[in-house]
């Protein structure tokens, strides 16, 4: 492919200053989007990532949207509602568990 461009004068160039702890913070978060998941023997932790199946219900019928499978959690990131992520630290790889859980008024799936 060409490119051709049109110019009516320099092309300037701009500077960018960041501080110490925004690197470390932009550094923080490249680390984390391409860390490598490995294997984990025992139990969940927070800070773990759990690969989950489940299907929400509420007053015993399922709800739209409240359904997955093979999802990824990181627990303590707070994705999911309050209390849902809490209940799976512990959990084991296989087990299955019911979690239960009082969706906010303002809850939308």
């Amino acid at each position: 492919a060409v490119v051709s461009t049109q110019s009516t004068g320099g092309i300037k160039k701009e500077s960018a200053k960041f501080t110490k702890a925004e690197v470390k913070k932009d550094m923080k978060s490249l680390l984390s989007r391409y860390a490598k998941l490995k294997d984990k023997t025992g139990v969940a932790t927070k800070g773990d990532v759990v690969v989950i199946d489940f299907e929400g219900f509420v007053g015993g019928k399922p709800f739209e949207g409240g359904k997955a499978e093979g999802y990824s959690l990181e627990i303590g990131l707070g994705q999911f509602i309050p209390g849902f992520e809490d209940q799976l630290i512990g959990s084991k790889s296989g087990e299955k568990k019911d979690v239960e859980v009082t969706f906010p008024k303002e809850y939308h799936s």
